[in-house]
């Protein structure tokens, strides 16, 4: 070694490595090789932060602390800081994990509880938020409470009811109303494993619902200048404009895809719709907005390039870019801006920039950005029915046009084809997409609905293709012409291609074996459809057989699951059994055609509109007995004497707390008080008759892990 002092020195051995360096450098030479390509590394990444969310929100754990999950995702995001770190997948993957449970830990401590823990009569003054008009069915409000009468209640951010009372005509977001209420929590899942509606109203912000008990009285405008008021009087107006000009179904149709009105729908048109699998059609989601975007697009763009002054000193394609995402902008308020619509406009919004940076717009990377946003903003999407079907099938879409813009198939933007050519080239590429999708939302429609539309993929081929080429194009030339007194220019054109689309749903919804119908799956079911979906996506080409396959396997091991065979509501008061041979559920309590029998019916795999079998049930002053069937009672005892009777006979009893220790029947005795707090119960019946103590097996349909959702919610629509 060098002396600058001129005496000789002995070599200096190196320093030793601390542990800690020896042990990152270990992990770096494991984890290294398994670099990712960055669309890949990003839809991987998206896909561990939505599944580490959505297992916080609905996992079988309790919630952890805000502090056990931010602690380790802040360590996390310090060392993301490190330029070796971001080389390594498994290190990110670990990072996104965190952050998705810390993510969803934040955004639950914002949610709101219910106010009410029973049924709670009381008066209140509110401010209306949003009405919403239903066909043939009772309206539905959402209000701001003001003040209630009842001393005690916590004034939540918003509540729901059902109005069958009297109500104001033309009543308008902000308007100050008075009423009298039956205030009850959120409803809860309505079947074991079912959707958890009471989850989606913690985050909605609604701390109760129930039905209006009074007639709604106008108090006047609460905030006439605010921007809600004047944008709902601006769809009214936009409606009765739209509904005069294109009378009939097809004027009822064009509202609900431009303003998201439904209020003009008969009866048989939503049917009609739904047996055919088009009743995504009326839903202004990511199909709507998507379309209304890329026909604003191609529009400006071609405007603009016409005009020199403009093409030469900008590209015609960024200033169409602009213009429609304003437009897509203008279509978000106007629609309602709902939040299956906001999601949809995260995604144009994604598209959009990619124009304006130059990036592919179809692409992994930009439907996965785009996911990874909304789950940011709102991490419980990640349950929801809504983003499950828009995302698998735009993700599924981009990868099947990416294989085939790489094989040379379509060649949608080749001109020498001729213009009869390239239009049947689009036709077909839109029919394409149709299939394409209706084949990627095909599973999540089989878990969520227990139902698939056979002819919906036929009729969407058909349709969609009108729909896009047609409808939605005229329906915003009709928008932009409305403040220039022209729209009745598109109007007979909009119309009549509306009443086309009528007539073929019509047409197919009349075919036979129009829906698959299954019972209800297994949660394993839906997160191996999902983990399937993800590895096709990351395995493309020759390798996409593989997750095919294992998707094949998940459907026939894990789909469906086992059904129970008795359903009770809460309290005991409706009574369903399900039997294979009856062809429909047999039910006695309750009302008939409330949302209850319809996920009841859905969840034996029966069809909704078919009317339900009548258990008979005989009722004195000692309580009720309902016969179940293979000997089989159920008796809700009110009195010792009939108590003595159900349990002597061996019948499922039903009782309050402070007489269960009264009764020795060898089936099954069940508390009242129970029911009322843990919601609906599946019994599940030995397949003898035989059936001794202990036999029968129940669960509950609200687990038992503690969510702050959960309270005593009752399911009596």
């Amino acid at each position: 070694m060098y002396d600058p002092l001129g005496m000789d020195m002995a070599p200096v051995p190196p320093a030793a490595d601390a542990w800690w360096q020896k042990l990152w450098a270990r992990i770096a030479e494991i984890l290294g090789p398994l670099d990712l390509h960055g669309e890949w590394r990003l839809v991987s990444l998206t896909a561990g932060f939505g599944a580490a969310a959505a297992f916080y929100i609905a996992g079988p754990l309790g919630l952890p602390s805000l502090a056990w999950t931010g602690v380790p995702a802040g360590i996390m995001l310090g060392l993301m800081a490190n330029p070796a770190f971001r080389r390594h997948f498994l290190l990110q993957l670990l990072a996104f994990l965190l952050f998705g449970a810390f993510a969803a830990a934040l955004r639950v401590g914002s949610g709101t509880p219910s106010v009410v823990a029973e049924e709670t009569y009381t008066h209140l003054d509110a401010v209306v938020e949003r009405v919403e008009y239903r066909p043939e069915r009772a309206t539905r409000l959402w209000l701001r409470p003001i003040a209630f009468s009842r001393k005690g209640l916590h004034l939540p951010p918003r509540i729901r009811l059902l109005v069958r009372t009297e109500l104001p005509d033309t009543l308008l977001a902000g308007e100050h109303v008075r009423l009298s209420a039956l205030l009850v929590p959120p409803d809860g899942p309505g079947v074991p494993g079912g959707y958890d509606f009471a989850r989606d109203a913690y985050f909605a912000g609604i701390g109760a619902e129930g039905y209006a008990t009074s007639a709604i009285v106008r108090l006047g405008p609460y905030d006439p200048g605010g921007w809600r008021a004047r944008m709902e009087r601006l769809r009214r107006d936009v409606a009765a404009e739209i509904q005069d000009a294109i009378p009939g179904q097809a004027g009822a149709v064009a509202v609900a895809l431009t303003v998201g009105y439904r209020n003009n729908l008969t009866e048989d048109t939503a049917r009609t719709l739904r047996q055919a699998g088009l009743s995504h059609l009326l839903a202004i989601s990511g199909l709507h907005m998507g379309l209304v975007t890329a026909a604003a697009f191609f529009v400006l763009e071609y405007m603009f390039a016409a005009i020199p002054a403009l093409a030469l000193r900008w590209r015609p394609k960024k200033l169409a870019a602009v213009g429609a995402w304003g437009i897509a902008l203008g279509y978000l308020v106007l629609s309602g801006a709902s939040v299956a619509t906001i999601r949809a406009f995260i995604m144009v919004s994604v598209a959009i920039l990619a124009v304006l940076l130059d990036r592919r717009v179809l692409s992994l990377r930009s439907v996965a950005l785009a996911a990874l946003l909304i789950l940011v903003l709102w991490p419980e999407a990640v349950l929801s029915i809504g983003f499950q079907m828009s995302f698998a099938a735009t993700a599924v879409l981009v990868a099947v046009y990416e294989v085939v813009s790489r094989k040379g198939w379509l060649r949608i933007g080749d001109r020498s084809a001729g213009p009869v050519g390239r239009v049947g080239r689009y036709v077909m590429a839109t029919a394409l997409t149709s299939l394409v999708a209706q084949a990627a939302v095909a599973p999540f429609a089989l878990y969520h609905f227990q139902s698939v539309s056979v002819i919906g993929i036929a009729a969407n081929v058909v349709i969609v293709p009108i729909v896009s080429l047609l409808v939605m194009p005229l329906a915003l030339l009709a928008l932009l012409l409305m403040p220039f007194g022209l729209m009745t220019l598109v109007a007979t054109p909009l119309g009549a291609s509306l009443s086309l689309v009528l007539d073929l749903a019509h047409y197919f919804a009349a075919a036979p074996m129009a829906l698959f119908r299954s019972g209800a799956p297994d949660d394993l079911f839906l997160a191996g459809i999902t983990g399937m979906l993800v590895f096709a996506l990351l395995l493309r080409g020759r390798w996409f057989c593989l997750p095919a396959a294992g998707v094949m396997a998940v459907l026939l091991f894990v789909m469906p699951a086992r059904q129970a065979d008795i359903l009770i509501d809460s309290g005991g008061r409706v009574v369903a059994t399900h039997s294979a041979t009856a062809g429909n559920m047999a039910i006695v309590g309750g009302r008939r055609g409330s949302f209850r029998d319809t996920s009841w019916q859905q969840y034996w795999g029966y069809d909704p509109l078919s009317p339900p079998v009548r258990l008979e049930r005989r009722c004195d002053t000692g309580g009720c007995r309902v016969p179940l069937g293979a000997g089989l009672y159920l008796t809700q005892a009110k009195s010792i004497e009939a108590l003595r009777r159900a349990c002597g006979g061996g019948d499922i009893v039903i009782v309050p707390t402070r007489w269960r220790n009264l009764c020795k029947s060898k089936q099954l005795v069940l508390n009242e008080e129970e029911l009322l707090e843990k919601g609906p119960l599946a019994l599940y019946l030995p397949p003898t008759a035989s059936r001794g103590a202990g036999a029968i097996e129940m669960a509950w349909s609200q687990p038992e892990t503690e969510r702050p959702w959960r309270q005593q919610a009752s399911q009596g629509h």
